[in-house]
């Protein structure tokens, strides 16, 4: 699970800044899985280089597999 404030519906996420998990997610080879309100899902967010896509983002509307 990757903790997230909002996510895009491309797996995309605005966090705490600073880039602790898009670092590790470099080299992870697990599923990974942001949890949310549907209200919390936009529909594209801005990125940068250094940013990874999560698999997969689950809200108690619906599940979006991004794989």
């Amino acid at each position: 699970m990757v903790p997230g404030l909002v996510y895009d519906r491309d797996g995309y996420r605005l966090g705490f800044g600073k880039g602790y998990y898009d670092r590790f997610l470099l080299n992870f080879e697990g599923v990974t899985v942001g949890v949310c309100y549907s209200r919390c899902v936009e529909h594209e967010l801005p990125r940068g280089y250094y940013d990874r896509p999560i698999n997969m983002v689950v809200t108690e509307r619906y599940t979006i597999d991004t794989r």
